[in-house]
């Protein structure tokens, strides 16, 4: 009898474990080739590298211990009361990372052109990936502090080099040390400022990114006020308020190949008895291609960036600026509110080659104010002056435009409008 209960005990817990492995192999979902709303919400990973378990994986100890972060470690050691909260040093360990991990990223599309490889180069490594990385280290910050952003993207570039070692055969950080310490030891970080310019639009200067040891040079400097302007390219730029460090994401931090210098303005521009910053940027340069834009920074505030771009001109003459075409007379009219200007293209020809061509019809697509675009500041406020191509068969003209003038005004709750618009026929040859 006790052999027959005791048959019975396990057959029942038998039966237990059965039906307990059941549910759970029940409630485990089927596999799904589809990638998830987590997966899918942001390219870049939010905490921790994932360790694969292939054939590639390596140690996290090179994460914790490799040359990059031994040789700021040691720096640290040793300047470290001069490197407390120092956004050069930051940059640096930054830019480093970012260096080191690009130069794998051509390792690996050199080297491995598997499916895999392509679909991780398709997601990570794009020209979208220095962008998305700053707006996750602005999600993780809630100010504009530059340390804290240049610490973010630092973190995130170590995990996107770990994931690169990680499924790749035979890659590691070739960063030589010692070369790497001896760098961040003979560092410069005094500020350079440069000479106050005597004109609105400030001079060049190409000495300046020419200087190795001094990676955040100031660009732009208020020194009675204790401002200063600096680029940290590829990242943005940081401006040094009374020795407090902001990051912003203007330009991608990089002067233009004409190397024209940004300008401060400090003046209360939208009148509420309270000084502002106005940081003036040449943001394009080319070929029949002069860009600039304004940033108003509350610096007594909270330090909101404040933007002036063409994006922003265009938007508030939306209905008010407009053209027509009279393909009889071939004139076309720009009317701006009850201003209208009269553009005679009869002349027109089409380059072709080294011969120009008279077109067997002239066509008229539209404006086109994205070309030259120059802004103004001054302790009297922002004006602004775009020349307005006229976008006809083979694009916009580059001999005759409409000129279009405004002055920018500001409110007290930092919203912008324009006055004074005109237009007026001009031609440049």
């Amino acid at each position: 009898m006790k052999a027959r209960i005791t048959e019975l005990i396990i057959a029942t817990l038998a039966l237990l474990i059965l039906l307990a492995c059941q549910k759970e192999v029940d409630a485990v979902p089927a596999e799904s080739t589809e990638p998830t709303e987590e997966q899918t919400a942001s390219l870049l990973p939010s905490d921790e590298p994932e360790v694969s378990t292939g054939e590639h994986v390596q140690s996290l100890d090179f994460f914790e211990d490799n040359p990059i972060d031994r040789a700021f470690s040691r720096v640290a050691d040793e300047r470290g009361a001069e490197l407390e909260d120092n956004a050069i040093f930051a940059y640096l360990h930054t830019r480093q990372w970012y260096n080191e991990f690009f130069d794998l990223h051509e390792s690996i599309v050199s080297d491995d052109s598997s499916e895999e490889s392509y679909w991780h180069m398709y997601h990570y490594y794009t020209y979208r990936l220095e962008r998305n990385a700053i707006e996750h280290a602005n999600m993780w910050s809630t100010s504009h502090e530059a340390v804290a952003m240049f610490e973010e993207l630092a973190r995130h570039y170590r995990m996107l080099a770990y994931d690169c070692l990680a499924r790749s055969d035979g890659l590691s950080l070739r960063s030589d040390e010692e070369e790497l310490y001896q760098y961040l030891n003979e560092v410069s970080y005094a500020d350079y400022i440069p000479d106050e310019p005597d004109d609105l639009r400030p001079p060049r200067l190409h000495e300046v990114l020419e200087d190795e040891y001094n990676p955040l040079p100031a660009l732009a400097a208020l020194p009675d006020a204790n401002i200063h302007l600096s680029f940290a390219p590829p990242f943005g730029a940081v401006l040094s308020v009374d020795g407090e460090k902001y990051f912003y994401e203007w330009s991608y931090g990089t002067l233009t190949p004409r190397s024209v210098l940004p300008q401060l303005v400090l003046s209360d521009f939208n009148g509420d008895g309270i000084d502002e910053l106005a940081v003036y940027l040449y943001v394009g340069s080319g070929t029949e291609v002069a860009r600039t834009e304004v940033h108003i920074v509350p610096i007594h505030d909270s330090m909101f960036d404040v933007s002036i771009t063409i994006e922003d001109i265009e938007r508030l003459l939306y209905h008010r600026l407009s053209a027509s075409h009279d393909k009889n007379t071939d004139i076309i009219t720009v009317k701006l509110d009850d201003q209208t200007v009269d553009a005679d293209l009869s002349w027109y020809t089409v380059p072709s080659g080294e011969v120009e061509t008279v077109p067997d019809e002239l066509l008229f697509y539209g404006l086109y104010m994205r070309s030259l675009v120059f802004f103004s500041v001054d302790t009297e406020g922002v004006k602004v002056e775009i020349p307005i191509g006229l976008a006809v068969n083979d694009g916009p003209i580059r001999t005759e435009y409409v000129e279009f003038f405004a002055d920018i005004i500001i409110s007290e709750e930092y919203n912008i409008s324009l006055a004074n618009c005109r237009i007026e026929a001009s031609e440049l040859n």
